[in-house]
Parts: structure tokens; sequence; C-alpha cells
């Protein structure tokens, strides 16, 4: 199959199973505007007025870390078992297990550019106007596309033949978003501790989206091209477990 063909039924798949959703769930689309603002506001209390660490517009600072951040870890909830749940179509069609990874990824891509707007929307709300570093926010969100690509094809993998790690995720992505400046500045981190935040792509993707719409400055160098070598890194290395443990991993899924 063509790469172009491989990417359009991606694409198809993906769209399908977001109009297939909507019908079954009444909130559908609105949940993705109410989640983040649910967890905004609790966070709000807990870490700006009861722990009194929150930064200027507080509020703004909270929404440019959660909307990346549920993306992110949605999908790779999504995408955890979707080889697994793959198994009535890979039994019956000879196909990339990558495929059911990909669609998965895609498919919260899809849901969350809702999330997305709302955020631009409340940025520019609260009076950030876009300026010339927007110019970069396609870039990032490409970045964390291909990053969150690369995070869920190696997930999906271990996933494949250990099936407990998916029940260990929802515990170690809260662990994850707490190392990852989401919900805190990280200036207020000791300079002990700063290396953490460095080596941690997360937490530079978020460095990334909130000097863009709330600093209004052109992103970290070092950011983006350490973001951008963690995703190339993680499908590189994605890459080659799918294509040397193909037929180990048909056997796992079939079992």
């Amino acid at each position: 199959m063509a790469i172009k063909e491989f990417c359009y039924l991606i694409y198809t798949k993906a769209r399908l199973n977001v109009k297939a959703e909507n019908s079954l769930n009444k909130l559908s689309y609105a949940w993705l505007l109410i989640e983040p603002l649910l967890f905004m506001g609790v966070y709000y209390i807990v870490f700006g007025i009861l722990l009194h660490s929150k930064t200027d517009n507080f509020v703004i600072y909270l929404l440019t870390g959660l909307v990346p951040w549920l993306w992110f870890n949605k999908s790779i909830n999504r995408s955890s078992m979707s080889i697994v749940a793959g198994k009535p179509i890979s039994s019956q069609v000879p196909i990339s297990k990558s495929f059911f990874v990909l669609v998965s990824c895609t498919q919260e891509f899809i849901r969350q550019t809702i999330a997305i707007a709302m955020l631009l929307i409340t940025v520019v709300g609260f009076g950030y106007l876009p300026n010339k570093s927007w110019l970069w926010l396609p870039i990032v969100i490409l970045l964390q596309f291909i990053f969150t690509i690369g995070c869920s094809l190696l997930l999906a993998f271990i996933v494949t033949y250990i099936r407990d790690v998916h029940l260990m995720l929802s515990s170690c992505t809260r662990i994850l978003m707490y190392v990852s400046g989401i919900i805190y500045p990280i200036s207020k981190v000791p300079e002990t501790y700063q290396w953490v935040f460095d080596i941690n792509p997360i937490a530079n993707m978020i460095i990334l989206y909130r000097q863009i719409l709330i600093e209004q400055v052109s992103p970290s160098t070092y950011s983006l091209i350490y973001l951008l070598i963690s995703a190339v890194s993680l499908i590189a290395l994605s890459i080659a477990l799918y294509i040397s443990k193909d037929q180990s991993m048909t056997r796992e899924v079939m079992r």
C-alpha cells in the first residue's frame, strides 16, 4: 500500500471513529471544552488560592498547560491498547500494527482541535492578542503530534507483550504531569531540581506553548530542538521495533 493511500486510510478511519463516538455521547465535543475548564477550576483553587503558588493571569497559565497535556494524555491512553483491540481486523486483513496506533492518535487530534480553538479564543479574551510569535504555533502543534505518535507507538508495542502496563498508565501519567510544570510555575522549583524539567520533553513542550501564547516571544531554541529530537528518536525506535518484531507481535495479539 502506498504511503499516500495509507495516510488517507488512517484519516478516514479516524474521522469515522470520531463521528461514531459523537453519535453515542450526548456531550460529545462539549465535553472537550468542559473538561479542561473543570481541571483548571480545581487546580486554581488548590495551587492558586490554597497554596499561593499562582502567577499573573493564572487562569491562562493553567489552560496553556492543561489543554496540550490532556491531548497528550488522552492520546497515549487511547493508543496503548489499540493494537490489542485491533485483533478482529488484523486477524483478517494484513495491515501494519502501527495503523491502529496512528488511527487512535489522529482520532484524538481531530477531537482536540476544538479544545485548542477554545484555548486560543480564551487567550485572546484575556488580552493576549495574536502577534508574530503565533506563527510558531502550528510548528509546536505538529511537534507535539509527532512526539505523541512516537510515545504511543512505543507504549502500544510494550502493552502488546505486557498488558498490565495499560493498568499502570493512569498512575504513571499523573506522576508525569506533576513533574512537567503544568499546574505550577517551574521558576518556583529549587535550582537543584531544574534539570528534571530540562530533560523532560513534556515540560519543554509546555514551555513552548507558554512562550508563544503568554510571553508572546519566539520559542526557546533548546526546547524546540529537544522536543524534535525526542519525537524523532521515539519514532525511529518504534519503527525498528515494529519491523523486527512484526511476527512476534502478531503471535502476542492472537493469543
